[in-house]
């Protein structure tokens, strides 16, 4: 109601100010990961852009478009992929796909970062916008094809004790 009734740069930057907060009591984004794992690496780093595509919509309200994509693509979407992956591994057995070498997660988040990377760039890049449009839908498509074939299917396998 802030932004759309008041002051949208006001807004934004309490949005920002307030979601800080809320990952630095609550989730320790100031700490690097203590797993050596990519996954944990991951969900790291998509937490850091969840903040800096807040604070960068603030701060540059001509950039709002691209610096919301930070937050969505290389925040939001990575987050959520990690996450569900590692529900199904708990809930469905197959623990293997989280403590292995989890070829099939890191393969998203390299198609995430690639999204991420020729979203961001096009704003930057005006003689290429749209192909670089292009290049980060398609590698944010694979990413999520990657997880679906990946990883669905083991949710009908559902091993017992």
């Amino acid at each position: 109601m802030l932004e759309s009734a008041w002051n949208e740069q006001v807004g934004r930057l309490l949005r920002a100010a307030s979601l800080s907060v809320y990952a630095l009591r609550v989730v320790p984004i100031l700490k690097l990961p203590k797993l050596r794992r990519f996954s944990a690496w991951t969900l790291w780093l998509g937490f850091w852009c969840l903040l800096l595509g807040q604070w960068l919509a603030g701060i540059f309200p001509g950039y709002e478009i691209v610096s919301l994509h930070l937050t969505f693509i290389g925040g939001f979407s990575t987050i959520t992929l990690v996450i569900a992956t590692r529900v199904i591994s708990a809930h469905c057995g197959p623990e293997t796909i989280w403590n292995g070498k989890a070829r099939a997660l890191k393969s998203i988040g390299l198609f995430l970062i690639a999204a991420l990377i020729s979203r961001v760039v096009s704003d930057f890049m005006p003689r290429y916008y749209f192909g670089m449009l292009h290049v980060a839908a398609g590698s944010w498509m694979v990413a999520a094809q990657i997880w679906g074939f990946g990883y669905i299917p083991k949710l009908s396998r559902v091993e017992a004790d």
